[in-house]
């Protein structure tokens, strides 16, 4: 399968996540089947989570360029105080973006490889099979 091929699947499957059964009378169905066929598959949740952290990885790149351009900006002894008054955000976390930035932040690919490294091996496949190790 082609990466064009995959990614027009997994765009497809998206799409399925995103579209639920439609009922067409809800009046003539019982609360606990409405409930039951709104629910989304856990196949449907894992596309939909997949998806998600594919873009989560870009966007953390992305947080942490911006928080290191600040940092530069912000006076010293004063980094810790703005983000206290600017976010709902730890430090530590704020550190975290900023070396995810340094560390991937011209190899978009290699973050998003990663992702799918934790992905795979939460699923149980040994890394050596799917080529990342």
């Amino acid at each position: 399968m082609t990466a064009e091929e995959k990614k027009m699947t997994m765009s497809q499957n998206l799409s399925a996540a995103l579209n639920p059964v439609k009922i067409d009378n809800p009046a003539n169905v019982d609360p606990v089947t409405r409930q039951e066929v709104q629910k989304k598959s856990l196949a449907e949740l894992k596309v939909e989570i997949k998806f998600h952290l594919g873009q989560m990885a870009g966007h953390a790149v992305e947080i942490g360029k911006c928080l290191i351009e600040a940092k530069e900006q912000v006076g010293h002894g004063e980094w810790k105080k703005w983000l206290e008054d600017n976010f709902n955000l730890k430090y530590r976390m704020a550190v975290n973006f900023m070396q995810v930035a340094t560390r991937f932040g011209k190899q978009k690919r290699r973050v998003r490889l990663h992702c799918n490294r934790l992905s795979r091996r939460d699923e149980g496949i040994p890394e050596d099979e799917y080529g990342l190790a």
